[in-house]
Formats: C-alpha cells, structure tokens, sequence
C-alpha cells in the first residue's frame, strides 16, 4: 500500500514541475489569437470596401480574400503555437497593402488625389475663378472618412470628379488688364528676339540642336501673342524662357557679348607678351583686333563674327618670337597665361556666383593663386619646369574648390552617386515618385557640367534630395530588404562565375548548376513586381550553397588553399633530407598561394599554382641521390697519344660524392668526356662530367714519329646516295716540309666513277688503269701546315650495290725541299652509300 502512494506523490510532483513551462507556452498563444481575433473586424472591413465589378477579381483581391477565409479557419480551429497567429496577421497586413495599391484606396488614392490637386495649383491664378472654384469642390470631395473607411467605388467617384473639373478649367478672360499689358510689352520686344534669329546664317549653326530650340522658342512665343489672352503671368515667363534659348544660342554660336568676351579674351591672352613677338607679326594681330567693331557685337550675324574670330586666330597663330628668345619657355608661358586669363583657369572661378561659396575657403584660396599666378606670368621669364609647377599647383586648389562647393565633376559625382544609390531599388518605388527622381536627375546635363554655375547645381540637386527624400516604396518593407540583400550580394555572386575560365570547367555539374542558379537570381531581381522575403533569402543561400560545390570541385577560393597547405605538408617536415635547390623552388610554389589568388583568383591561376607546387615536389632531389662532387678515382689506361689519336677511356673512374657524404665509384664512359683535342701537339685537359659535376684529368698528344701523314676525307668516312656526285679532299697534317710526292689511289669501279681532280697547287692526276689513279704533286714550297693537296671528284654508280667502297691511298717519293726522303702515314677512309 505504502508503494502506491509513494508512486502517485512522485506523479503529483512530475506534472507540478512541468506545469509552469506549459502554462506559459499556452498563454501567449492565446495572446496571439486573441490579438489577432480582435483584428477581424478591420481585415474583414477592408475587404467590403471592394464592391465595384471591375475590381473582383483582381489577383490581390482574389489573395487577400483567400487569406482572410485562412485567418478565419485558424480562429475557429484548436490553439495553435503564438507564432502561427501573428505571421497569419502579418500576412494579412501585407496582402492589405497590395490590394490597396491596385484598387486605388486609402492612402494610394489619398497620394493620388493630393498629386493631382496640386499639379494644377501651382497655376491656379491663370484660371477663372468660376472654373477653379469647381476644383476646389472637388478636391473638397476628399474627406478623411473616404481615405480611412471609403469602398473603391467612392475613391474613383473622387479621382472622376476632380480629373472633370481639371479638364474643364478655363484661362482668365481677355478683359484683364495685366493680362493684355504683359502681352503687349512682350510684342513689342519680338523684333529684336527676331533680329537674334535672322543672324544665324551659317548652314551649320542653322541645324545645331541650341539655335533649333531658340527657333521653336521663338516660334511658341508668335503663337501665345497671337492666340487666345492668357494670364498676365504666362507672358514674362515665356519671355525669360525665350531669353535663356537666347543666351544659349549665342553661347553655341559665338555671337553677341560672347563673341566681344571670346574675341577680348583671346587678345588679352597674347598682348601680355607683346614685347616677345617679331614687330610684323604682331601688327597682323592688332589689324585683326581692329575687325571687331560695335556693329558686328550688337547687330553682326554669326559669320560675320566667325570671320573675324578666324582672322585673329590666324594672326595668333602666326606669331613669330624675337630670335633672341627662347621659343619653348615663351610658349609654356603663353600656353599658361590664356588658360590663366581666358580659358579654363578663370571660367572655371566664374562659376562660382552664391555669397556663401564665393567665401568659402577653397573658393578664397583658388582665387588667390589665380591672381598669384596671373602676376607671376606678367613678370620676367621663369623656366618651363617653374611655369608647370605653377599648373599643377592651380590645378589642385581647382579640384579643391570643385569639390568643396559641388560643381562641374565635383557635382556630377555627387549627383550621380546619389542617384545610383536609389537607382538600383527604383522598382521598390511608386512609379509617379520615381519619376520625379528621374525628373530631376535629367538636369544633370553636359551644359550644366560643363558651364553650370553653383547656384544651378545647388538647385538641381536640392531638387533630386527632395524627390528622393518623397520616395514612396510599393511593398513589404521586408521583402525591400530581402531583394536589397540580395542584389547588393550579386556583384561578387557574379564575380564568382567569372572566376571560370577554363573551357574544361565550363562543362562541369558544379558550374553548370551555379552559372543556372545565378541567372535564375538575375531574373529574380530584375522583376519588377516584389517577391515574398524568403524567395530572395532563398535564392541567396542557394547561391551560395552552390558556390561551395563548384570551389570544392574546382579547388578555388578556401577549398584552393587548404589543398596548397595539404600538399606542402606532405614533404614540408623532411625538408632536411632533400637538397637546398630543390626545397627552394617548394617554397617558392607555395609563395603561389596568395590572397589575392584565394579571394579572387580564377580557376585557372588556382590550378596552375597547384600543378606548380605538385611539380616542384615531384622535381625533389633527396641529398642520398644529389651528387654533391666528383673527383677522378683512377686514371684511363692511355694517358699519351699521337696527334689525330682517339681518346680511350678504358679503366678510367670517378668518386662520387653524394649530398648525405657517402660515396660511390662510378666508370667513366664517352658520353662524360668533352675537351680532348688531338689536332695539336701538347699536355691535354679532358672533362668528365656526371649529374651536374666535373672534374678532369691530362693527357699528352705527341707529334707522330712520322715526318708527313697523309689524310683522305679529312681522316672520317664520306656518305653519299646512288647517281649523286661526291668530292674527295686529299691532305697532308702539319709536318717536316714536304716539296713533292707521288701518290696512288685505288677505288672499286663497280661503286665509283672518276670525274676529275680540282685544287690550287701544281700537281697532275692521271687514271693509268680502271680504279687506279697516279697523281704527282709538287709545292710550290715546302709544306708545314696542314693543307689540302687536291680534291677528288667521283659519281656513285646508281647501279652499285655496295653500301661501302673503300679509297686507298700509297705513296712514294715523298721528299722534302732538299731532296730528302721523308717517313710518311696514311688515313684511308671509306665512302658509305645509302641505298
């Protein structure tokens, strides 16, 4: 019994211990339901106000309603865990925001209404006031009932009504005073926007886009004077557009005050320097100043004022110094000075107009180098490097002042960073936002770049601030962040691909799945309608799971490094044992694996970093197995030879001495030897070499015991082919003084035929019987050195079938310049026949 009871208090205390765990699992999952429960009536209230036909069967529509059909099963169902609830309610929020934007209710049709109100606003005094007070009536339409609880039928009764009473405004009537008075004042000064017109007369400017938008200009404005009264305002704001094409055309053209400037300018930029020009010369350039007169500034038309601007270029162009002078630092000088003056030095400190940049410090000190500068080339002759210090010093306070006050490049980086930045996400963007980003961005043109003063692009990019600062996103605020993440990722997701070079990669399973997920991922992004948050997540982590196979199959990036270190550590604790050499060009390999090839190296450089590393430790030499050094063990049996003797090598050894110092006895065999010459007389070097090592031994080459020797074929064998010629020489090696001989060659006449005898001594060969030929030769004196007597022409018989004949020679009668008998030796050789 007492069993029992303790079995059922251990039971009594288990569920206790659990309780708690449980009850607060259970109660914040009735705090999500009921949260969402209480939601109900405004998700179901969103969902009535949907009742025109044309929007039913919307696709957000159709979801939201889908949803909210969920959200009511679930509450009906039993508990389930918190987090069920409130993503259920999330997703509700979401589905909401999307039905709004494409039925047009609540604060879309609240935005659109507000933009549509006050496009017209900002000209509502150049309307009767009958017909704008019925768009005041309209927008009045517009309460705060409708935009919080209104059904889409009511919105779209709003939009109708206020896009009527818009298309019904009506201009103020002809009776206003102003009105007329404006337009009188504007006509009467149309002649002289005409007079601009009629002095572009060059067939070039005539069809350049500045002086086309000054006609069109012009043409607009005849038409407004001419047609129906409008309000006083339209006709001096129309008069100040006419007057900026004005400017613009004459800044295009070079006419006017800007021809007076351009032409003043280019004088200026010379006259300084007046004193260095050849009299002649410049009296040309002071004639051709003289062609500007008042009439072609105010009146003269734009060939008028290129052919005088032509005449003083020519002029200019043909300035000559004074001999005197040194051409190429006036010309430094002069080059600085226009640019100083006239050119981009000044035009660029112009631009600066606004009180506040113009005592902005960069602003000052550009000022005062300018006017340093000026003074400094209106004294005495520096040098050219003086004058391009003085260049690069203005330069760099213009980039300071550029930069400092945003204009010219300083406001395009500026403007554009600022753009791209928004860019990338336009389609996160209401499309009526966006377009007013674009709007102003498109003022960011070359003209205001290039000519634009402060002031213009302080108010283009206060302008694009504030249309990026009214930017209304479209969707999910996390779903944004999602698509963000992910395009922000692509970048180095794509440079991952373009790490993939070789052909043989291109075919593999990892990189064929990455380069499809990657295009998958580029269509993701570039659709404009927002995905839920996970489709980017997703997409993002699969591009990366990806990425990890196709490194690990291509040994690329983390999986390229690891492999180096694996195959360095194979061999890199017995680097003692191999020698010095071959361990440096491991290590040298290994140097290979550098961060800029981990992290951005293609798989190219990986694999060839990896077949170098493989290779150098294949290339090791163990120290057991590297010859260290040789020294000869045991000399050659023959160690003295007569001259043209064949080195013998028979007995000769080496030690060898390996890199761990145990050593070996080796032969010595021909293909060691080099250096043995037999051709002179004399103690003899020879070189044995055996893996890298030499060493040497002597031998003595002895003049022969005889006094002449005779050399057929140079003492080696002739090869030739059947029907083809072949040319024997017959010489003699350096000896006593041979005067004469008589000498006797035989051959076989079944392989060889004699054509004749050649050479420049006296000597006469005679063929006494077939394969016998007996030639004497007499010197015209003595001999010494080695010389060739004659040659020896023969044809190989095509019908031979010998594939060697032999050439014997005798001699006899070999005396020298007294008359002597001289010892004599012969080399015979053989004449090998190709088949």
């Amino acid at each position: 019994m007492s069993k029992k009871i303790l079995t059922a208090l251990l039971s009594c205390v288990i569920l206790l211990s659990l309780f708690p765990v449980t009850f607060a699992a259970a109660t914040e999952a009735e705090t999500a339901r009921s949260t969402l429960q209480n939601s109900m009536p405004i998700f179901n209230s969103y969902s009535q106000r949907i009742v025109l036909d044309e929007n039913q069967l919307k696709n957000s529509v159709v979801i939201y309603r889908n949803e909210l059909s969920a959200a009511t099963s679930l509450l009906a169902g039993s508990l389930q865990g918190a987090s069920v609830y409130t993503d259920m309610r999330a997703s509700l929020v979401a589905k909401w925001q999307n039905m709004r934007v494409e039925t047009e209710i609540g604060a879309v049709f609240d935005n659109k209404f507000k933009k549509m109100y006050n496009d017209v606003y900002i000209a509502k005094s150049s309307y009767t006031i009958d017909s704008w007070s019925a768009v005041e009536a309209a927008y009045a339409l517009k309460t705060t009932q409708i935009v919080n609880d209104g059904t889409d039928a009511q919105c779209k009764s709003c939009i109708d009504s206020l896009k009527t009473a818009i298309s019904n405004l009506v201009p103020a009537t002809s009776e206003d005073p102003q009105a007329i008075a404006a337009r009188n004042t504007l006509s009467s000064e149309m002649p002289v926007f005409q007079a601009y017109s009629d002095r572009i007369v060059i067939v070039a400017h005539q069809n350049s886009q500045k002086v086309l938008q000054y006609r069109a200009k012009l043409k607009e404005t005849y038409d407004l004077i001419n047609g129906p009264l409008q309000s006083a305002a339209a006709y001096p704001s129309i008069r100040k557009e006419l007057d900026l094409a004005w400017q613009n055309m004459r800044l295009a053209t070079c006419i006017g005050a800007i021809f007076e400037k351009v032409f003043n300018e280019k004088y200026n930029s010379v006259v300084v320097n007046a004193s260095l020009y050849t009299p002649e010369t410049w009296a040309s350039v002071e004639a051709s100043y003289a062609l500007k007169t008042q009439d072609i500034v105010n009146s003269g038309t734009d060939l008028q004022c290129s052919n005088a601007m032509d005449t003083l270029n020519n002029a200019i162009s043909a300035l000559q110094y004074r001999s005197s002078q040194d051409n190429s630092v006036i010309s430094a000088r002069v080059s600085l000075y226009k640019e100083v003056v006239d050119g981009i030095f000044i035009n660029y400190y112009n631009r600066v107009i606004l009180p506040a940049n113009l005592s902005n410090v960069a602003v000052v000190a550009y000022k005062n180098e300018l006017s340093r500068v000026k003074g400094v080339l209106e004294g005495s002759l520096l040098t050219i490097e003086e004058y391009t210090n003085l260049r690069n010093t203005l330069t760099s306070k213009l980039i300071d002042m550029r930069n400092a006050v945003c204009f010219a490049l300083g406001f395009k980086q500026q403007a554009q960073g600022l753009y791209d930045k928004y860019n990338v996400n336009k389609s996160f963007y209401t499309t009526q936002s966006w377009a007013a980003v674009e709007k102003a961005y498109a003022k960011v043109t070359e003209d205001v770049l290039n000519y634009g003063t402060d002031a213009q692009c302080l108010v283009i990019m206060n302008e694009l601030q504030s249309a990026i600062a009214s930017l209304v996103t479209t969707t999910d605020p996390e779903a944004l962040a999602a698509k963000a993440s992910l395009e922000t990722s692509m970048p180095t997701f794509r440079s991952y691909s373009q790490r993939v070079v070789l052909s043989s990669s291109g075919t593999k399973a990892s990189v064929i799945a990455y380069r499809t997920e990657l295009s998958n991922a580029e269509t993701l992004i570039a659709n404009t309608t927002i995905q839920p948050a996970a489709a980017y997540t997703n997409m993002r982590a699969s591009l990366v799971s990806k990425w990890v196979n196709m490194r690990a199959e291509l040994k690329m990036g983390i999986v390229f490094s690891n492999s180096m270190d694996s195959l360095y550590n194979t061999v890199s604790s017995k680097s003692a044992l191999y020698t010095q050499s071959s361990w440096l060009a491991v290590t040298t390999a290994y140097a290979g694996k550098t961060s800029q090839i981990i992290d951005s190296g293609t798989d190219e450089q990986c694999a060839n970093a990896l077949t170098a590393l493989q290779n150098a430790i294949n290339n090791l030499v163990l120290l057991s197995q590297h010859v260290a050094s040789i020294i000869m063990n045991t000399q050659p049996a023959k160690t003295v030879y007569n001259i043209n003797d064949l080195l013998d090598i028979t007995a000769a050894k080496i030690t060898v001495t390996y890199g761990d110092n145990h050593t070996s006895v080796v032969d010595v065999t021909t293909d060691m030897v080099s250096g043995f010459d037999n051709s002179s007389a004399g103690t003899k070097t020879v070189t044995v070499t055996f893996q890298g090592q030499t060493t040497t031994f002597t031998v003595t080459v002895n003049q022969p015991a005889y006094d002449v020797t005779f050399v057929v074929n140079g003492g080696s064998d002739a090869t030739a082919s059947k029907g083809s010629s072949i040319s024997i020489p017959i010489s003699v090696l350096p000896n006593s003084g041979m005067s004469n001989c008589l000498l006797e060659i035989t051959y076989d006449t079944s392989a060889l035929t004699f054509v004749n005898a050649t050479g420049t001594g006296f000597f006469e060969a005679n063929q006494t019987t077939s394969g016998r030929l007996l030639v004497g030769y007499i010197a015209s004196e003595a001999l010494t050195n080695a010389t060739t007597l004659f040659t020896l022409n023969f044809t190989v018989n095509a019908t031979t079938t010998s594939a060697v004949t032999s050439l014997v020679l005798n001699a006899s009668e070999v005396v020298s310049s007294t008359d002597t008998n001289l010892t004599f030796d012969v080399n015979n050789a053989f004449v090998v026949i190709s088949q």
